[in-house]
């Protein structure tokens, strides 16, 4: 098997350096669905990413060379706001009062800034490259396969029974990179509303059919890990997609659906409710019953004392022996993380991405008349509510999922205005004929 990935490999670099389109959804394949969590004893320690994002990244200096790049594919709000939220990130780094200082992380302050600007790199690379239907089709289906395949995976450890290898609080954890059980949950609920809308434009019927009903498995999935917020995430996202439904049946379908599960399935995620607020109160000091108030807390804290560049990425922790007594737990809140770790300039790019996610679905809905775009972006919009829902509860400033939606956000956009210039074009022709 070893040799027959190192095929793969090089095929899918030298292809990769021929058409580097081809690297990105590879690398994307890599990262999001990651195969070495389902066969880690074949990947082991192998870095296929880095060969394939190393030739992709040949694949378009070459491209470049020939002239074949238009790099005004990157002159958009979105791209511009993410380069300076690159820049204050990394200054945040090196002008950190506690640079330098580490106490055990899961990831350490200088590997996090890697890997964030290895995400800003690729995102820029794959706006460059995914510059049609076809390929922004491809990039979409590397979420949908994934979120399918775990969806698959998740039911299937459950109803074989082998779901105890997999949880040690009754909770499902995923393999290797969703190992954490709310970042497993996150993959679900971005991908949902792609399965709908993506459906909603294919014509076969038996494929149409086939993704809608893995709506109900990745729903199953999700009760099965148990994530309190992603329970609320699902139940917006999923009024979300009944209310911009093509068809009211479904609608209807999806919410009675929706009810029989929580009624099924939410005694267990009250009992976790109820256990968390016991657990905060098994000692006599006077705390939140909640253990996130006290990080949010000491979280806007730092923000107060550090504003402009706050305390350095993935510092928090550093920083927070300051500002809490006991153990240390990450921030559990995105805009926190974003705001008291490269300070408020950060954290407002971060809430304005979401308020462009609306801005953008509303102006495709209205100019554009394909009806793959349109449903790219409901179904963008939907995933990027839930997931700033999630987000509410979580540390995903590095997480990878954040960008890839930006990615479709500005890649649908941009072949949305090349469609409407085309119209305009073409209206001018014909005035002038």
């Amino acid at each position: 098997m070893e040799y027959l990935l190192l095929l793969i490999t090089l095929i899918t670099c030298i292809t990769s350096i021929m058409h580097p389109w081809v690297g990105v959804i590879a690398y994307y394949i890599l990262g999001i669905y990651s195969p070495k969590s389902f066969w880690p004893w074949i990947f082991q320690d192998s870095r296929i990413s880095m060969f394939v994002a190393v030739a992709t990244i040949l694949g378009i200096l070459i491209a470049i060379i020939q002239k074949k790049i238009d790099f005004s594919l990157l002159n958009n709000k979105q791209t511009k706001a993410l380069f300076l939220l690159c820049l204050i990130v990394n200054i945040s780094h090196f002008m950190s009062p506690f640079y330098g200082l580490y106490v055990g992380q899961t990831i350490p302050p200088g590997e996090a800034l890697t890997i964030f600007n290895k995400t800003i790199l690729f995102y820029c690379i794959s706006v460059l490259l995914i510059n049609d239907n076809r390929k922004l089709m491809y990039v979409i289906g590397v979420l949908l396969f994934t979120g399918i395949m775990y969806a698959f995976w998740s039911n299937k450890v459950y109803f074989t029974g082998e779901m105890w290898k997999f949880t040690s609080n009754g909770r499902l954890k995923g393999p290797g990179l969703y190992r954490d059980e709310n970042v497993f949950s996150l993959l679900f609920i971005v991908s949902i509303p792609f399965m709908y809308f993506i459906a909603s434009s294919i014509k076969n019927k038996v494929a149409k059919l086939s993704l809608l009903a893995c709506i109900p498995i990745a729903w199953h999935a999700l009760f099965l890990i148990g994530s309190r917020g992603a329970m609320i995430s699902l139940l917006i996202i999923t009024l979300l997609l009944a209310f911009r439904s093509h068809s009211k049946t479904f609608g209807y379908i999806v919410m009675v659906g929706l009810i029989f599960a929580i009624v099924n399935y939410g005694g267990a995620i009250y009992e976790r409710s109820t256990n968390t607020v016991e657990v905060a109160q098994t000692d006599g000091r006077e705390k939140p019953l909640n253990p996130r108030l006290v990080t949010w807390s000491a979280g806007w804290e730092m923000i107060k004392d550090y504003p402009i560049l706050g305390v350095g990425i993935e510092h928090y922790q550093t920083a927070g022996l300051t500002y809490i007594e006991g153990r240390v737990q990450v921030a559990h809140n995105t805009l926190i993380q974003f705001t008291s770790q490269a300070g408020v300039v950060a954290g407002l790019i971060y809430l304005w991405f979401f308020v462009n996610f609306y801005k953008n679905s509303k102006y495709i809905r209205i100019k554009s008349k394909n009806d793959f775009n349109i449903n790219v972006s409901n179904g963008l919009f939907i995933s990027a509510v839930g997931f700033f829902i999630c987000a509410i509860f979580l540390n995903l400033m590095i997480t990878e999922m954040l960008y890839f939606l930006l990615l479709i956000n500005v890649i649908n956009l941009n072949l949305v205005d090349r469609e409407v210039d085309e119209v305009v074009k073409g209206e001018v022709g014909e005035q002038d004929s």
